[in-house]
């Protein structure tokens, strides 16, 4: 009785439903929906009435794992209704830590935590929400953007549907969202949301009836959400704005007009310049006006502008450096033109006191004047990679009283004489030095300037023969951590470069990042006595570990072990581990 009841009661709303379509519903009736995977009308009753059969018959529905965070109201609150509250044992603040806690290890976890209670969803919720297209895989992000569309207003969704007509396309007219995701937004990626519209699209349209225009389709449905997230996303602390691919492009200038309060929040910016635009040049010139809170920026110019174009672009991020309070890093990267390198350089002047991180990459230093830099007192961490023009004579102006802590190369075995160049005057202090080319010069240069180096990283590094690299180790008395990493990319530096022989009795860290088997592991703990030993190896096997265990069987000083590795271990092979 009550199956036929519920079914009567479906039929008779769907078609009241039907008859109450609005005026712009009606004459959007031509185009093709898309951003839409839930069910038409015509499809939806045989569905609904089965999920009644199953409630009616007590049978359980599981909620698909990718669909819980965009969950619709009517379900949400039911399935909240047959819970009974939970209230914590713990203070909120703690409980929050939990959450935070769990977000970090993994967070598809916290899905699960929306379902508890409304305590619950409320704490899992904006850590979910904060960083989304980071827990959906590159297959559901479209549905990111179904979910943000739903969050739009229904006169945006109006105006949205307009300006689509054309291409007879139309977005959805969904029930309003449940929650404001937007406002839950803290880290925004442009071109993950512009990417995720744009294989949305794909997803919906046949090539056929998208044309050759979907660039300027994916870049209006875009412009709406990204008005959407100026206006509402308060909690907003990072932009990130990536390489660009094909035809795409920023939204106008009128989609910024209202992000006072979204940008305003700024601690970190990042911004690759591939394509000089009016777009580009206005979203600049809004940041300069509104961010006064950057604490980490960005700038990296992709492709070679010609000189006037990164004139113009230095000349909008240096506003935007002046106008910072508290500049702490920045990151300069493709910069080539001399003018536009002095423009950034000068801008560093207003945060001398602030600035304690450094790093220019693929940069042109030939001709530009470098003394601005000497007004950088509170400077604690350098970086030079894949740099050109330095030498002994444009450096003399930085024979400053610099007190760096970290300093890190990157140079090609061909050209390494940055390195040589930069030692003398700012190797005195550093504590920490990351280099990926060792020689007999740089060696003997490190030796000369770095004796207070504790911690040495050899990055990809590549050695010339017939360099030992004990002469290095052995030569650093204050070195107590030694750390080699070697991307897998690497083909040609696999294994292990070192021997027992060749560290300090001084060494205590050691953390191997690289390939080596296992009797190079074997050999390479043969005579030393280390507290800490870490090691990260996709390919660590049960017989590297055994080398490990007795290892630290016969090690007094062994505290600290931490394997990372890819491998699946067998049940019997965890068994022997718990054993040695």
């Amino acid at each position: 009785m009550a199956n036929c009841f519920c079914k009567f009661i479906l039929k008779t709303f769907c078609r009241k439903k039907k008859s109450q379509q609005s005026f712009s519903e009606k004459i959007l009736d031509d185009t093709q929906e898309i951003f839409n995977d839930y069910k038409t009308t015509s499809t939806l009753i045989p569905t609904v009435l089965k999920a009644i059969d199953g409630v009616l018959n007590g049978e359980r529905k599981e909620l698909r794992h990718d669909s819980v965070i965009s969950i619709s109201r009517s379900e949400l609150d039911a399935l909240l209704d047959e819970k009974m509250k939970i209230m914590p044992t713990l203070p909120e603040e703690s409980m929050k830590i939990i959450f935070r806690h769990v977000n970090e290890e993994s967070r598809q976890d916290l899905i699960s935590c929306l379902l508890v209670d409304k305590y619950w969803c409320s704490n899992a919720l904006p850590l979910l929400w904060n960083r989304p297209f980071d827990i959906v895989s590159r297959d559901n992000r479209h549905k990111l953007v179904r979910t943000y569309i739903s969050c739009l207003e229904e006169e945006e969704k109006c105006n949205l549907n307009f300006k689509l007509r054309s291409f007879k396309i139309k977005i959805p007219f969904a029930a309003k969202a449940l929650f404001k995701y937007e406002r839950y937004l803290e880290e925004f990626s442009y071109n993950n949301l512009y990417l995720s519209a744009d294989a949305g699209i794909r997803k919906y349209l046949s090539q056929d009836f998208m044309g050759h225009s979907i660039h300027t389709q994916t870049l209006l449905i875009v412009a709406s959400l990204c008005q959407l997230i100026m206006r509402d996303s308060t909690n907003m602390t990072c932009l990130l704005i990536s390489k660009f691919f094909g035809k795409m492009d920023l939204p106008d200038k009128v989609t910024f007009m209202n992000s006072h309060r979204s940008l305003s929040n700024l601690s970190k910016f990042q911004f690759e310049v591939q394509r000089i635009s009016e777009n580009t040049m206005s979203l600049l010139q809004t940041i300069s006006k509104l961010c006064t809170k950057i604490q980490h920026l960005e700038i990296k110019l992709s492709s070679y502008p010609d000189r006037n174009n990164e004139i113009a672009i230095m000349e909008n991020f240096s506003r935007i450096i002046i106008s910072q309070q508290n500049l702490k890093e920045l990151l300069l990267s493709g910069a080539r033109s001399v003018d536009g390198i002095e423009i950034i350089l000068q801008a560093l002047e207003s945060q001398t006191e602030s600035l304690h991180s450094l790093e220019f990459t693929w940069m042109d230093f030939t001709a530009v004047n470098l003394f601005p830099l000497t007004k950088c007192k509170s400077l604690k961490h350098l970086t030079v990679q894949y740099c050109q023009g330095l030498t002994t004579e444009s450096t003399s102006l930085l024979q400053a009283q610099f007190s760096l802590e970290s300093l890190k190369f990157g140079c090609s075995p061909v050209s390494y004489s940055t390195q040589l160049v930069l030692l003398p005057i700012f190797g005195k202090t550093v504590k920490k030095l990351i280099v990926d080319l060792l020689n007999q010069e740089i060696i003997a240069a490190i030796l000369n300037n770095c004796q207070e180096i504790r911690h040495l990283k050899l990055e990809n590094c590549f050695i010339q023969k017939p360099i030992k690299i004990g002469k290095l180790l052995h030569g650093l008395i204050k070195l107590g951590k030694l750390e080699i990493f070697i991307n897998v990319k690497n083909g040609d530096y696999e294994n292990m470069i070192l021997n027992s022989r060749d560290l300090p009795k001084s060494l205590e860290c050691l953390i191997l990042e690289c390939g080596f088997t296992t009797i190079q592991l074997d050999d390479l703990l043969k005579n030393c006595k280390l507290n800490s030993l870490y090691i990260n190896y996709s390919n660590f096997e049960s017989s590297h570990f055994r080398v490990v265990a007795e290892y630290a069987k016969r090690t007094k000083e062994m505290k600290i072990l931490g394997i990372e590795s890819d491998r699946k271990w067998m049940v019997g092979e965890k068994e022997a581990w718990e054993l040695e």
